[in-house]
């Protein structure tokens, strides 16, 4: 019996000190561990989206009908909510962004056709190759499929499906997901936006060995003039002009002198 209370009186003085310590510890440390614990949170969550994402490129590269890494090249576009196609957000984005580098560590050829003729470089900001303005990136690109994907919001969830098309429509592989909206998925969703009603700069897409498609400029026509304008025109077709011939001149001079 003293053997045990002497055991268990040596361990309240070990732990005493801890006990102490805690609570002494200043109000400022304490506070930290929650935000320590926000941020893994946080990359717990970011890392399994990462997981999904990946599981989605498996999905495309083991369906692919032809059961072989495609020759021709493919680009990847941004995912979009299903019931509006022109809505998207930086979860949309952050996917598509995700995809490209799966499937090129997939040996797929990716195209990046956001690559411009040259390197931008600003002042006090940085180098920039990137851009989605019409006047700065190619017209065509000789992708031949596309990576097209779309998501929709139900309740707690996400259904994300993706598809890798051909320029004929036709289906080469599908793969879909469901996420749990955590708080990082809820936050990528937030900040979604429609572009204005301003008509889309177009990229063409054509197959391996294809020639370039030519975009003709719209024939310009003009308007048909009014009736209002039309009646002064065939008045003065009408009207001949006064012009005096040489005789009436040299006439006209002679009658002149003789008065």
């Amino acid at each position: 019996m003293k053997r045990h209370l002497s055991a268990y009186i040596a361990c309240l003085c070990i732990l005493t000190p801890c006990v102490s310590s805690a609570q002494d510890a200043p109000a400022s440390e304490q506070v930290v561990q929650p935000v320590q614990m926000e941020k893994a949170v946080m990359i717990d969550e970011a890392s399994h989206l990462n997981l999904q994402i990946h599981n989605l490129a498996e999905q495309l590269v083991k369906n692919y009908r032809y059961g072989m890494t495609p020759a021709e090249p493919v680009a990847v576009t941004t995912f979009v909510d299903v019931n509006h196609l022109y809505k998207t957000s930086p979860f949309g984005r952050y996917i598509a962004e995700q995809l490209i580098g799966e499937l090129q560590r997939a040996s797929f050829n990716v195209m990046e056709y956001r690559k411009t003729n040259s390197i931008m470089t600003r002042e006090g900001f940085g180098e920039y190759s990137l851009s989605r303005d019409s006047k700065e990136i190619s017209k065509s690109t000789p992708a031949g499929l596309v990576l097209v994907g779309t998501y929709m919001i139900k309740d707690r969830y996400v259904m994300v499906n993706a598809r890798i098309v051909d320029s004929n429509q036709l289906v080469h592989s599908s793969g879909m997901t469901i996420l749990r909206k955590d708080g990082l998925i809820a936050d990528l969703l937030q900040h979604a936006s429609i572009p204005d009603l301003a008509p889309p700069a177009r990229i063409a897409i054509k197959g391996l060995g294809e020639p370039t498609p030519v975009v003709q400029p719209a024939a310009v026509t003009e308007p048909a003039p009014t009736v209002q304008e039309a009646k002064p025109a065939l008045d003065n077709a009408n009207t001949k002009p006064a012009i005096r011939t040489s005789k009436q001149r040299t006439s006209t001079t002679s009658r002149t002198r003789h008065s």
